[in-house]
């Protein structure tokens, strides 16, 4: 990846800060490119730098990192209480996080190569979660052509919801950090 790239992430994860920590700033993200770009890690700086900020003014906020396959295994799993924790708690979790970062959003649904619906329970916990939300941080591989064929317009309405100038896409040539040297 070029240095121009990165600059215009870390930019982008500035700004962002500034929209959310100064300004208190409502309404999503959107972080897209393909795998092994820096999706992840640009959300992590940007939740670590908005846990410290709130910090450093002593009101604390709720920041939650989270891979979205992850979730829907945690919520499924507290379908048989094994911990104590249901999965309606669970979702409460999500829903009443000052911050919210969704990790990998689209991998939870069927699609391989080509895209496919996710499945309508997916659908309806994520649209229950985002429903509730006014600030969530999404990473994702998906197009938005994609994100319409593999979601219900309802979702991708709650998905997009105020994201439109909070949107950071990865260029499509932009090297993987992760391609093997061989």
């Amino acid at each position: 990846m070029t240095n121009r790239i990165e600059g215009e992430a870390k930019q982008f994860a500035l700004r962002l800060n500034e929209f959310y920590f100064k300004h208190q700033g409502k309404g999503n993200a959107i972080i897209q490119g393909k795998p092994g770009i820096g999706k992840s890690h640009l959300s992590i700086s940007i939740a670590r730098k908005l846990n410290m900020d709130w910090r450093s003014i002593s009101e604390p906020k709720s920041v939650l990192f989270i891979s979205v396959p992850k979730m829907f295994q945690r919520i499924q799993e507290g379908f048989g209480y094994k911990d104590g924790t249901s999965a309606q708690q669970m979702i409460d979790m999500l829903t009443k996080a000052d911050y919210l970062f969704l990790d990998d959003l689209g991998k939870e649904s069927t699609f391989g190569r080509q895209a496919k619906e996710a499945n309508d329970w997916k659908q309806n916990i994520l649209y229950q979660i985002l429903d509730e939300r006014d600030t969530t941080i999404i990473n994702t591989n998906l197009t938005g052509e994609q994100m319409q064929k593999v979601y219900d317009r309802s979702l991708v309405s709650r998905i997009m919801k105020g994201a439109m100038n909070n949107i950071f896409k990865y260029p499509d040539n932009a090297q993987s950090r992760r391609e093997l040297p061989f």
